[in-house]
């Protein structure tokens, strides 16, 4: 293993609040429609995504442009929804402005993916989450 692998970032959410720094990493990163999967039989929701390194900022590294390819998985999904994300443009690029949760009833969650596009207008899908006590 490199030393870049080493000291790569390694982030594991359980709750809202991890999600939160999730979506910080996360924010200015871009996606291809064709990277954002959800394996329903085994419900596990993948998105890979060419992120922006903040971390190197936040130790004082400053370099132009550093980006990361990286995933971020979620299991347990119940379902996705997309909106207004043609699927068959599977080059087009979305960039990702924020990644939200909330509690939808008992120990159910929906997490929102938002994008924006060049037109400045709004993207999002939805992905809901069983949680089990």
């Amino acid at each position: 293993m490199s030393e870049d692998e080493k000291n790569n970032l390694k982030l594991i959410g359980k709750n809202q609040e991890d999600l939160k720094v999730i979506s910080a990493y996360s924010q200015d990163s871009i996606v291809a429609v064709k990277d954002i999967i959800f394996l329903e039989k085994n419900r596990i929701f993948v998105m890979v995504i060419n992120r922006f390194m903040w971390e190197d900022v936040e130790k004082g590294i400053y370099r132009q442009n550093k980006r990361i390819k990286c995933a971020i998985r979620f299991e347990g999904i119940l379902k996705v929804k997309s909106k207004r994300i043609n699927q068959k443009n599977r080059k087009k690029r979305l960039e990702c402005l924020a990644i939200e949760c909330n509690e939808i009833l008992d120990k159910n969650y929906e997490i929102n993916f938002f994008f924006l596009w060049w037109r400045c207008s709004y993207f999002n899908f939805r992905v809901y989450r069983s949680c089990y006590a």
